[in-house]
């Protein structure tokens, strides 16, 4: 483990569109851990673009597989890195739209352990790099517990991806009883976020309906705030991100 000159922030699914512009933000300030998979590359590549070598310095990508490795092991390889942590941002693995009829038991399973399961256990570890000063975890999550199934327009998550977005927002508001005092635990329920994966037809039919898109960078600087001043009125709760 090299000597870590600033405070450190986890986040899990970095090589995602919305993950990528958050490690970006946090970078400047903080000393990243970036969990990845299958685009590692990907990420490795994103990030070179926008950071100065300087910063890369500080970045460590992390590439582990939670349907093979469980979570468990990723404890070591984030302790290969540091021992402590300010703040962690768990990005929401997968969307799941399996229509009802064409669900089999691997999917069901491999869609609550990667949006349930996974979020859970990785909190319960994380809770070993965050036992001294103020620290802050961030669940980014979607708004079917609060609006329903029909929360965004176009898109039908499946049954069990509504089962396991529920659980994960039941965790997050009953989470005051099971983390020390220190550490606040936070849900983001995001609306539509602007990213590239947008096609101009859903563009289209967005502004139709009069959806106002996220911009990703002030998620990223909101999270970046969050991170910053760890506020104590915000524990437990869920906040709807985009909505108007």
């Amino acid at each position: 483990m090299k000597p870590v000159s600033k405070e450190a922030v986890f986040v899990m699914g970095a090589s995602g569109k919305l993950g990528k512009r958050v490690s970006v933000a946090l970078a400047s300030d903080y000393e990243l851990i970036l969990q990845c998979n299958r685009r590692c590359v990907e990420l490795s590549k994103y990030l070179r673009e926008n950071l100065s070598v300087e910063l890369l310095n500080n970045v460590h990508i992390v590439r582990h597989d939670f349907l093979k490795e469980g979570v468990s092991s990723l404890t070591s390889k984030i302790f290969e890195v540091v021992n402590e942590l300010k703040a962690a941002v768990l990005i929401h693995p997968v969307f799941n739209q399996t229509p009802t009829h064409e669900l089999r038991d691997e999917v069901v399973e491999k869609v609550v352990k990667l949006n349930l399961i996974t979020p859970l256990l990785i909190l319960k570890e994380l809770l070993k790099f965050m036992r001294g000063g103020d620290s802050i975890v961030v669940f980014l999550t979607d708004l079917t517990p609060i609006k329903g199934s029909k929360a965004y327009l176009g898109l039908k998550p499946s049954l069990p991806n509504i089962a396991s977005v529920a659980g994960i927002h039941a965790v997050i508001k009953n989470s005051v009883n099971y983390v020390p005092e220190n550490v606040r635990v936070v849900g983001l329920a995001l609306n539509w976020v602007d990213t590239e994966a947008l096609t101009p037809d859903l563009r289209k039919a967005l502004s139709d309906a009069g959806v106002k898109l996220i911009n990703p960078n002030d998620l990223a600087g909101f999270i970046k705030q969050l991170i910053r001043n760890s506020p104590r009125e915000l524990r437990s709760v869920v906040i709807e991100f985009g909505c108007v």
